[in-house]
């Protein structure tokens, strides 16, 4: 490949544009006159050289076509206002990318021997379509992730003729050409909607990893010194099945998270008469990382529901990556991510034996954070995650058990001042909702409402403030838990409703709880005429977030 220097650039600009120097013409993010004047200069610069002789561009020109190919696939179209138009220009700049690079080809058939095709130069105009496969609609992202495909193929068609000649190829695929295919067919598979086009991007980038695979561990193509499958690979594709909600996207990734573990394991046998910087130096660091096994984690919690196996299975993966942390395998020990995507797992799978699972991970990730290891500091949403896997578990202990969590949750926050675990207002609603669930004889319900009690006062003197669905649930746990017409019962409602009432956070759910707790005296004293069918004042609702309409179509 030709040494392409800033000095080439600049003359080239000067002999074209005038004295602009060499300062980048390769920018993101330029305000619009400056991109105006950018998409200028690339355009008389392109319309320079395809103007010159086929078999005339001189070594200077050819030495700055590359960086010019890489521009076009890298330049944004000049502040359009509609979607299409954006899309339109995208893929317009990454064609007039193509078509320099025909002209270098035409050059080469020429007999300009100055003409040197590179790797480099193909792909960059396959970034630009990978890019183009992001945010669009599904036959515009599929298309550019396939044109991607062909470039890859047409690169290894010419790399095999050249080699059948005895010519050294310079536009061999290599591990960038292949990473950046795999990009382009996950950039597809979030672009589209629909299910069907989700797994087709997902199948395309498997095949590319797999060739990508045949070729290294074959002995054609020199595939082993120019594209040695890396881990990011792996990774590309792992996410792009972990995502796309397939049933049986987790089996797909699992199965890669075990093709990866075999090459590892295949390349630490052939490299086990070589010191550790040999091995380094040769590229055969290969093996299974956190993030590798984070994507086998998250798309077997996706399958988690009323699914124990799959939740086990997950599990299972955890304790392996406790263990290679123990065995000193660097990069590939459990996170606090690995963890909560474990205890999600178990969540999600119903009953108490599964909240239970959930909790007892929960439990490991406190344990490593009170060891010292600031990096496990659970959030609320871990927490809240298990309470309600609690709550829903629907036993008898549903209830104490679900607190026993908050309660832990709100030692770690107050005592050992971990911020990102504040109970919110859903951790306490959680709570009060197993309460109101309660169910046994009048004895366990008056428990059951004592802690429902002392769990909003918890949440007031915490400084949380309650919103309508709680208001509501409290009006739920008497109506569920006191007997009816009782002093007590009559004495909380009241209570409850005139505090939501002052805070502005009566809705038609609080009314219609109201409705069943209180007796039809304290309802009609409560609401003073405004019944269910009434519009709710303002002022005993001015706290309740106000759904934005609709912007309409234009």
């Amino acid at each position: 490949m030709p040494h392409r220097t800033s000095l080439a650039t600049a003359l080239l600009l000067a002999a074209i544009c005038g004295p602009l120097g060499s300062h980048g013409y390769v920018n993101y993010d330029l305000p619009p006159d400056t991109t105006r004047t950018h998409l200028a200069m690339l355009r008389k610069m392109t319309s320079n050289i395809h103007n010159a002789p086929v078999g005339s561009l001189t070594e200077q020109s050819l030495q700055t076509m590359p960086d010019l190919i890489s521009a076009w696939s890298q330049t944004l179209p000049f502040r359009p206002r509609r979607t299409k138009q954006k899309r339109k220009g995208t893929l317009d700049n990454i064609k007039e990318a193509e078509g320099l690079l025909r002209r270098m080809i035409d050059e080469r058939h020429a007999g300009n021997q100055s003409a040197e095709l590179t790797t480099g130069a193909y792909n960059a105009i396959i970034e630009g379509w990978a890019n183009a496969a992001t945010n669009t609609d599904a036959e515009t992202a599929k298309a550019a992730a396939a044109r991607t495909e062909e470039i890859l193929v047409e690169m290894q068609r010419l790399s095999m003729m050249a080699e059948s000649v005895g010519d050294r190829s310079s536009i061999e695929p290599n591990t960038e050409t292949f990473r950046l295919v795999l990009v382009a067919w996950g950039n597809a598979a979030r672009s589209c909607k629909k299910p069907a086009d989700k797994i087709f991007a997902s199948h395309r980038a498997w095949d590319t990893l797999a060739w990508m695979v045949r070729r290294y561990k074959s002995n054609e193509q020199r595939a082993f010194a120019h594209a040695r499958p890396d881990t990011n690979c792996f990774e590309l594709v792992m996410t792009t099945w972990a995502q796309n909600g397939h049933a049986e996207a987790a089996d797909r990734v699992e199965e890669l998270l075990f093709i990866l573990d075999r090459l590892h394991q295949a390349e630490l046998l052939e490299n086990s008469g070589h010191d550790d910087d040999y091995i380094v130096l040769n590229g055969s660091v290969l093996r299974p990382t956190t993030r590798c096994f984070d994507q086998v984690l998250s798309a077997l919690a996706q399958r988690s529901e009323g699914n124990p196996e799959a939740a086990q299975r997950a599990e299972n993966i955890l304790n392996h990556m406790e263990t290679l942390a123990d065995q000193g395998v660097e990069d590939a020990g459990p996170s606090l991510a690995t963890y909560c995507a474990s205890s999600g797992a178990w969540a999600k799978t119903g009953g108490l034996e599964g909240a239970q699972k959930a909790d007892g991970i929960l439990r490991r990730i406190e344990q490593r954070l009170l060891r010292g290891e600031d990096s496990f500091q659970p959030d609320c949403l871990a927490y809240n995650i298990v309470t309600d896997s609690f709550v829903k578990a629907r036993s008898k202990e549903s209830y104490k058990l679900a607190r026993k969590v908050l309660d832990r949750q709100m030692e770690m926050y107050s005592k050992h001042n971990v911020e990102r675990c504040k109970p919110d207002v859903f951790s306490f609603s959680l709570v009060l909702n197993g309460c109101a669930s309660a169910y046994g004889s009048q004895k366990e319900r008056l428990k059951a409402f004592g802690v429902a009690r002392s769990t909003f006062q918890d949440m007031l003197s915490l400084g949380v403030q309650p919103n309508q669905v709680t208001y509501g649930i409290m009006l739920k746990c008497a109506n569920k838990l006191l007997q009816p017409g009782s002093e007590k019962r009559e004495s909380f409602v009241r209570d409850i409703f005139k505090r939501s009432r002052r805070d502005g956070l009566i809705d038609p759910a609080v009314i219609n709880s109201l409705r069943l707790a209180a007796s039809d005296e304290l309802f009609g004293e409560l609401l003073g005429g405004n019944d269910r069918s009434s519009k709710i004042p303002p002022e005993w609702s001015f706290n309740i977030a106000k759904k934005r309409p609709r912007r309409a179509e234009v």
